[in-house]
């Protein structure tokens, strides 16, 4: 946890998302120090350490914080997953994969990029993951440092939700195509649901109604739902789907296809 805390203070203080972010002082080992004291965490201990923990009810009150700082670390998370999952092995496949999930991305979590500032930022993180031994950098082309590969799967959670929440709406369209919206939000939160309760995910509004009807506003304004039968629409929807899908965690993913059969 401590490695962990510290790499993403490194990275934000690196290369920080806006100037109007404060990062705290402390190292990782502080701010762990500073957390149990606030006595919200279960700490136990056995022979190979500490384990420190979060209680049901502690964990859907994080959820805030959480939901707060996760806009920091949004674009990192997808650039980590786009190397865990999908193997990307140059700049330009990361760049091209988050520049295109951005839009959609950007309307949920109010990111501020515009594209060129987003191809700098894509290029930065890149390089501090780099400097921090997640990765090696050759000539452009992209390789995972084994040895450190867990800290990028780790990383590689956190926008792991959003994505489900994604791939859940884009596979029922993907079914139905001619699907009302009204019907489209429906189903998806009966889905979220069900994924929700498989999968434990303690997080409200990981279902949330208004959640996933932002998403939908956000396809129906780049014109990915129409709500009508459309060959070239189908495609483009298809080829959302199925970059989704390809950051998701096979697991999950298993999920939603069962669900949906």
């Amino acid at each position: 946890m401590i490695t962990q805390l510290d790499l993403y203070l490194n990275l934000l203080r690196k290369v920080p998302y806006t100037q109007g972010v404060t990062v705290p002082n402390e190292s990782g080992a502080q701010l762990l120090e500073q957390a149990i004291e606030l006595d919200k965490f279960t700490v136990t201990n056995d022979e190979l350490g500490d384990v420190i923990s979060l209680n049901a009810s502690g964990a859907v009150t994080m959820t805030y914080y959480r939901n707060n700082i996760l806009h920091l670390f949004a674009l990192p998370s997808l650039i980590a997953a786009s190397l865990v999952y999908k193997n990307m092995t140059t700049k330009q496949e990361v760049s091209s994969l988050v520049s295109g999930l951005y839009p959609l991305i950007k309307n949920e979590l109010f990111l501020g990029f515009d594209q060129e500032k987003l191809t700098q930022y894509i290029e930065n993180v890149l390089e501090q993951m780099a400097a921090s031994n997640l990765i090696t950098i050759d000539d452009n082309r992209i390789a995972i440092v084994a040895a450190n590969k867990t800290q990028l799967i780790i990383m590689a959670q956190h926008i792991q939700e959003t994505l489900q929440r994604y791939a859940i709406v884009l596979k029922i369209m993907q079914k139905k195509p001619n699907i009302e919206r009204s019907a489209l939000s429906h189903d998806s939160h009966v889905l979220a649901q069900r994924l929700s309760n498989i999968h434990g995910i303690n997080a409200p509004e990981f279902f949330d109604k208004n959640v996933l009807s932002t998403f939908i506003s956000g396809l129906k304004e780049l014109d990915y739902f129409t709500g009508e039968q459309d060959e070239h629409n189908n495609e483009e929807v298809m080829q959302l789907v199925e970059t989704v899908t390809s950051l998701l965690r096979p697991t999950v993913l298993a999920t939603i296809k069962a669900s949906l059969n």
